[in-house]
């Protein structure tokens, strides 16, 4: 893929990310006390795809279910996407 390059979070890396999302997101978790079913069937180790929809409200489960990740299964997750979605022209809008 174009300009892709994955790299493995160093173990210290991977927990301040995930202490930083715990500290980000804890009022939100707080105000929405959200309830999460099916944490025993993530597995404890090796690769795992997590993939969400573009719901309206994905901005506000996202971030509540990457926190409960890492709570519950010390899972950092890093996101992909294609670089052309988030080319943005100097002048304002996408690049064709």
């Amino acid at each position: 893929m174009y300009g892709w390059k994955y790299e493995a979070l160093s173990p210290a890396a991977k927990q301040a990310t995930g202490e930083r999302w715990n500290r980000w997101y804890a009022g939100w978790n707080w105000l929405t006390d959200p309830e999460f079913k099916g944490l025993e069937h993530v597995p404890e180790s090796g690769p795992v795809l997590f993939v969400g929809n573009h719901s309206l409200m994905a901005f506000a489960d996202a971030v509540l279910m990457l926190r409960e990740l890492y709570r519950s299964k010390g899972i950092v997750c890093r996101s992909l996407g294609l670089h052309a979605h988030f080319i943005v022209h100097p002048g304002g809008g996408a690049v064709k």
